[in-house]
């Protein structure tokens, strides 16, 4: 048996990561993409090179390593700016999503922000995407987060639009609710996949 891999998607406060954290609950492996690019941040002297040669190194913390706030200050404000990170970050999460993947033979949830931007949603085999009305995603992300209006809107400039990611889910998940039913919508899209929890 294969690994069956579950490409899951949203917007920025879509509550991505709290519906693969259902996934999770169901005994569903979860691979974060956001925690592998800090891991690279922190661990990989190539991603940093390459950050720095790209970016100066105005973007590092006084320890050395990638200062992620300092880094989206210059991404968010430019659009190539932003191509020309991801085209370095992108292929080194990718090549840890796939060796991570290799090790498990079971069903894998890889929670990626840019899953469709990144073209990584043509090596998964079902793709779910975590949509949320766009009032509720501003709030969670001034009450969490504590962004501005200015931080919000440039974030959500920089992805794709929720039409757009619908147009190529399999799934969609409407994250305006309770946690438990985030963890009902986890369950029916696990049984409609034929997939037993944790299996």
């Amino acid at each position: 048996m294969s690994t069956f891999i579950i490409g899951l998607t949203g917007g920025i406060g879509s509550g991505k990561s709290s519906f693969a954290q259902q996934f999770e609950a169901l005994g569903i492996c979860v691979l974060d993409a956001d925690s592998i690019v800090h891991e690279l941040y922190i661990h990989s002297s190539l991603c940093k090179k390459a950050i720095v040669d790209a970016f100066g190194i105005e973007v590092l913390s006084p320890d050395g390593t990638i200062d992620r706030a300092a880094l989206c200050k210059v991404v968010f404000a430019c659009a190539d700016a932003l191509k020309r990170l991801n085209s370095i970050v992108h292929p080194l999460v990718l090549e840890e999503l796939k060796k991570r993947s290799d090790l498990l033979n079971d069903v894998v949830v890889w929670d990626v922000p840019l899953l469709i931007e990144s073209g990584m949603i043509d090596l998964v085999d079902a793709v779910v995407v975590v949509v949320s009305d766009t009032s509720i995603r501003r709030n969670r992300l001034k009450s969490s987060r504590g962004m501005t209006d200015k931080q919000i809107c440039d974030r959500m400039k920089a992805q794709l639009g929720d039409f757009e990611r619908m147009s190529c889910a399999d799934y969609i998940c409407v994250n305006n609710g309770s946690i438990s039913a985030l963890s009902r919508q986890a369950q029916i899209i696990l049984a409609d996949m034929g997939r037993e929890e944790g299996h």
